[in-house]
């Protein structure tokens, strides 16, 4: 069966957020998800698709997983850098090639792109193992966040 990929329908919705709460579920390390903050991922989604997309991976007439890409200027970089906020699949479908094959495509859906750059919790080994061979370097600079309250 061929892999698809589809940008979020209205009709996916739950689908999309049952996949999210999974992935924040196994992943400790993460910022804890809301209902809130899934309706104003998928609202900006919809308001600015050129820079936000959430993605869905079909395979057959199933989803089995998700990505949310944000794509923005980089002066450092001198072209647009695709961001990955967030990827997943279910375990059922993991191990079985899926996770590097919707990696090594999400470059096709952002042609002006220059970089690709994902954040991986130091828990995910086997997530890290697979962007080293996909040719994933660890930045030299150190990432770092302030949340504004």
């Amino acid at each position: 069966m061929e892999l698809k990929y589809k940008i979020l329908r209205v009709s996916d919705t739950e689908e999309f957020k049952k996949m999210a709460y999974a992935l924040y579920e196994e992943d400790s390390d993460m910022y804890g998800i809301t209902e809130e903050k899934l309706k104003a991922t998928i609202q900006e989604s919809v308001l600015n698709k050129e820079h936000l997309k959430i993605i869905l991976l079909w395979l057959g007439d199933e989803i089995i997983g998700y990505c949310i890409v944000v794509t923005y200027w980089s002066n450092r970089l001198g072209g647009n850098l695709i961001h990955i906020d967030e990827i997943y699949l279910k375990p059922e479908f993991r191990n079985k090639g899926y996770g590097k094959c919707f990696m090594t495509n999400i470059p096709n859906m952002f042609l002006d792109a220059v970089a690709m750059e994902i954040q991986v919790p130091p828990s995910n080994l086997r997530a890290l193992a697979l962007y080293r061979r996909l040719n994933f370097a660890r930045r030299q600079d150190s990432s770092m966040l302030f949340i504004i309250e």
